[in-house]
């Protein structure tokens, strides 16, 4: 189940990726920020359809992401087989996920091409012998403008160790289970 969390990170390449739609700028840059806006969507569509020709298709021709594991993607061919880890390995946990990322403001730059964003996602995966997990997210990225287009050049994601779903289904179970050695509960 280690691997449930590994695709946090994949998510969290959209995330930098503007802010709370809607929300207006005032630093001249609402173009920017709209394009940001529509690159997260194109990011969260990606992930969620498992469609790792358009996610790459988001990152910058230079990007690192870290995910929430510690495993370090920079290239097409890395991304491509985290997510064959992930989703269709014979031993993988997991079969899909949904995301929900949000920026904690709007994008940063600090040049014409170049800005960086943090936020929170809510990613929620769909395990194969059935229910689901969600885990919260924390995300830091640095956005690049490539030919004229905004691009993830760099990603890093988290979560609370202290405080996720698999650390409780682990020790639940152990309960569980232990209860049953001494015939006590189901």
């Amino acid at each position: 189940m280690k691997k449930a969390g590994m695709v946090a990170g994949l998510v969290l390449m959209g995330l930098a990726l503007g802010s709370v739609a809607g929300a207006q700028s005032g630093d001249g840059r609402e173009a920017d920020h709209e394009a940001l806006r529509a690159l997260r969507g194109k990011v969260t569509a990606a992930i969620e359809k498992q469609d790792m020709k358009a996610l790459v298709e988001c990152m910058a021709s230079k990007f690192v992401v870290i995910t929430v594991d510690q495993s370090r993607l920079t290239s097409e061919t890395e991304l491509t087989s985290y997510f064959d880890n992930m989703f269709r390995a014979k031993d993988s946990k997991v079969s899909g996920m949904t995301v929900a990322i949000t920026a904690d403001a709007l994008t940063q730059f600090t040049d014409a091409n170049t800005g960086y964003c943090t936020g929170t996602s809510k990613d929620t995966y769909t395990l194969k012998r059935g229910g689901t997990a969600t885990f919260d997210s924390r995300w830091t990225a640095v956005l690049v403008k490539e030919k004229g287009a905004w691009k993830v050049a760099a990603v890093h994601c988290g979560v609370n160790f202290l405080d996720n779903p698999l650390y409780s289904v682990k020790k639940d179970g152990f309960w569980r289970r232990l209860g049953r050695a001494f015939g006590i509960g189901t």
